[in-house]
């Protein structure tokens, strides 16, 4: 089973991805995200942000870095509607 947390930080949002977590479908989401592939998130908030890439932290932990005006809450509205998680 995956957790995810989404955190709000200085710079935008950040989500932590642990447990059985699948390192190429979150490349793959993060990929057609950043190309504007996806639906899952609106694209007023595709608009605010200005960066986005993984980190592997290892032992099975992932995290996402979105840089940006961009809100907690818009993250994990996209994240329920991501349809490669």
């Amino acid at each position: 089973m995956i957790q995810k947390t989404v955190n709000k930080t200085a710079q935008g949002v950040d989500i932590h991805f642990t447990g059985s977590v699948d390192k190429a479908k979150i490349f793959t989401m993060v990929e057609n995200c950043s190309h504007g592939k996806c639906d899952c998130m609106k694209e007023d908030t595709k608009r605010k942000i200005k960066e986005m890439h993984v980190e592997d932290l290892g032992d099975g932990e992932i995290k996402i870095v979105l840089t940006g005006d961009i809100e907690k809450q818009e993250i994990n509205e996209a994240i329920q509607r991501s349809k490669v998680l």
